[in-house]
């Protein structure tokens, strides 16, 4: 998970995730005090790629911002456009919300990420 925030906000907000939406903590979470330069700059989908250990071509981006966006973009990951806004660009989908997402793996080692029906396959798990 990337944050334009400081450490605390992100602590805040992944508390809220946890406890409202009973939803895990991420395996990696990059905020603004992890990087040098912030989005629309690549370097914190970079980062966040090689913490995971994945390449970033094997990365789906969401987001509901054009910065962000071009910064996902610039690392080279697949973006998926979250939202109406209109950016400058063409992204590879685009969702309304995040519960038009489903991510399923008939393979350990791959996903299927479907986006209101349209599907982007065959995304590594493992790197």
């Amino acid at each position: 998970m990337l944050f334009d925030s400081d450490g605390v906000l992100v602590d805040s907000h992944l508390d809220g995730l946890r406890v409202g939406a009973g939803i895990p903590a991420p395996a990696v979470v990059i905020s603004a005090e992890d990087v040098e330069f912030g989005k629309p700059h690549p370097e914190p989908y970079l980062t966040a790629a090689r913490n995971l250990g994945v390449d970033i071509s094997d990365c789906v981006v969401f987001e509901d911002s054009s910065s962000g966006a071009e910064a996902g973009r610039a690392a080279g990951a697949t973006v998926v456009a979250v939202g109406s806004e209109e950016w400058p660009f063409v992204p590879a989908c685009r969702v309304l919300s995040l519960n038009d997402v489903a991510i399923s793996s008939a393979d350990p080692d791959r996903l299927t990420v479907d986006l209101a029906g349209k599907q982007l396959d065959g995304f590594s798990t493992t790197g």
